[in-house]
């Protein structure tokens, strides 16, 4: 089970060691985070570490016993290896359960009728050394000051990780042993410059496409950001209409986890502009305001926390306004014949935030695995949906227009899951779906630091 700690570097020497007391941060919410309002509870089972000494460091099923509620106490954190979400047993997942750095207990994007079993450990506060060592190349040098040098990489011994937060300047470690530690920050020489210049420039080498745009394809691509102190993904570069009716080269990015579901238009019609959505994300989360959100037609609302999870000045002064693609199209149409059935309409005004659009779901399949020329509602396979980052888990909105009236938008179809189908469908605009808001940055937006991985993401000003 993993312990964290977070260093702060705040003294500049060759060697920096820290006395540090593991898992010393409150385990004190113990609020289940339900992304799905229509969750039945009665599938969650909960299960507790048994108190003795065979089972501290064992994680067979009979060292846990069946609790009626959440532990208390705030020693106790999710087991994610071992906690586990499934329809059936062969669709697995393990990767939404988990305890976070704010000690809060998290599992979401919950299927209905989806069986959780949550495993709890106790974890046990030891005292370590760590010692931080900086590196420029093969020199060790004098750990550097903000922004004079960028991290690349993060490394540790005894079986620990490690990643580089850049924005407090401090390192986070995960501890696996009673052990000291040493990890190795290694650092580059950087120079900031404008973000959409830096990515369309090192194209070839930073791993995107030019197709349509500069755009990332595959499964596993560096291409994370952080903006609105969280992490977001680079869809590509694009040419977009701009307030100022100039065509500019714009990074777009889209938030890594999705918002919970939102009808796409509360009227059933396959109006975006003036749509439910469309007026939820350039309203109440664009200017971090909670509001009343459609979750399914004009029949069921609930309070959209904004002022929580929305964007923040200083995130809404880096977008640009832009004219959005919205040409309609059907999910039986080959990628390329959906982009050009989008590009052919563009909402009327100038919006900040948007979604994806089914082609940039479809372009994000690795084309040396799933040809070009396959129809975007036969992406339900491994080599199709399972070379795609933009595959995410549970049903998707994007922004393209559906032919038929009453079913809005095209969604990305994922059934529970995943890698298995990812498939595109036209279906009424009041089923709540999840959404993941999407943004232009400005041109002026420079990139500061990172290198793109999830460890180690973007950093722009």
């Amino acid at each position: 089970m993993k312990n964290k700690v977070i260093l702060g570097i705040i003294i500049i020497n060759i060697i920096l060691t820290y006395l540090i007391i593991l898992n010393n941060y409150k385990h004190y919410n113990t609020n289940i985070e339900d992304n799905n309002i229509n969750y039945n509870y009665s599938n969650l089972a909960i299960y507790q570490k048994k108190d003795t000494e065979a089972c501290k460091t064992s994680t067979d099923d009979s060292c846990y016993e069946e609790i009626p509620s959440l532990p208390s106490g705030e020693e106790y954190v999710i087991n994610q290896e071992k906690s586990v979400c499934y329809l059936k047993s062969s669709d697995k997942h393990y990767d939404r359960l988990y305890t976070n750095q704010n000690g809060e207990h998290v599992i979401k994007n919950m299927l209905k009728e989806e069986k959780c079993y949550v495993y709890f450990d106790k974890v046990e506060k030891h005292e370590m050394n760590v010692t931080i060592l900086a590196q420029l190349g093969s020199e060790t040098i004098n750990f550097p000051t903000q922004g004079s040098k960028n991290p690349v990489s993060v490394t540790c011994d005894n079986n620990a990780t490690a990643k580089f937060d850049y924005t407090n300047w401090q390192v986070e470690v995960d501890a696996f042993e009673n052990t000291d530690i040493t990890c190795t920050v290694k650092f580059e020489d950087f120079t900031p410059q404008p973000f959409n210049t830096y990515l369309t420039t090192n194209y070839s080498t930073l791993g995107l496409i030019n197709e349509h745009g500069y755009r990332y394809e595959g499964a596993q691509v560096n291409n994370y950001v952080l903006f609105n102190d969280e992490l977001w993904r680079i869809i590509g570069v694009f040419e977009a209409e701009t307030e100022t009716n100039n065509t500019q080269s714009l990074v777009k990015l889209i938030r890594a986890d999705a918002l919970d579901g939102l009808a796409w238009n509360k009227d059933n019609k396959n109006t975006w502009e003036g749509g439910s959505l469309q007026l939820s994300l350039n309203n109440g989360y664009l200017n971090k305001e909670d509001e009343t959100c459609n979750v399914y037609s004009t029949s069921v609302t609930k309070t959209c926390n904004f002022s929580e999870i929305g964007l923040s000045p200083g995130a809404g002064e880096k977008i640009e306004a832009v004219k959005w693609n919205i040409g309609k199209s059907d999910h039986k149409q080959t990628t390329e014949t959906v982009y050009e059935s989008e590009i052919t309409e563009k909402t009327t005004s100038y919006y900040k935030v948007g979604l994806m659009s089914a082609s940039d779901y479809g372009y994000a399949v690795k084309a040396g695995s799933c040809s070009r020329s396959t129809s975007m509602y036969s992406y339900d396979n491994s080599a199709c949906a399972g070379s795609n980052w933009l595959k995410n888990i549970g049903y998707e909105w994007t922004i393209t227009t559906a032919w038929f009236k009453k079913s809005g938008g095209l969604y990305v179809d994922d059934y529970g899951k995943v890698y298995d189908e990812g498939q595109i469908y036209d279906n009424i605009a009041s089923r709540g779906y999840g959404a993941r808001p999407s943004v232009y940055l400005k041109s002026n937006i420079n990139v500061i630091g990172g290198t793109g991985a999830r460890s180690l993401p973007y950093i722009i000003n």
